[in-house]
């Protein structure tokens, strides 16, 4: 099994590496998507921007709601339950994957989204 944690610049350019990977699909009105899952063990989660809260307004007053700014980045993170290496297409934006000698970052300059 390997999870990662993919950067991408882009929806555009995730889905442009997810589909050499081979893992989009075209549905009814011709629109490529990536997988959310396949029978092969694979797993995948568009996470979008990371957001952070950057001011957390006044609690309780709904005219003053916490404000939050993403990171202009698109985040994706894989899982294949049967493989134990990354397809070559997503390891250009591999920002952590879970065969590096590093333990997984959780400091907050990445999702925080964790396999259940």
């Amino acid at each position: 099994m390997i999870d990662s944690i993919n950067k991408y610049a882009t929806p555009a350019a995730a889905l442009s590496a997810f589909s050499a990977a081979g893992f989009t699909f075209i549905d009814g009105n011709g629109i490529e998507h990536i997988l959310q899952a396949n029978i092969e063990g694979a797993a995948i989660c568009e996470v979008g921007q990371l957001y952070t809260m950057t001011d957390p307004g006044t609690p309780g007053d709904p005219l003053d709601p916490p404000t939050y700014t993403g990171d202009g980045f698109h985040w994706v993170v894989y899982r294949h339950l049967n493989e134990n290496t990354l397809p070559a297409a997503l390891l250009p934006a591999t920002v952590w994957n879970s065969l590096m000698p590093t333990v997984r970052p959780t400091d907050g300059t990445i999702p925080n989204q964790f396999w259940l």
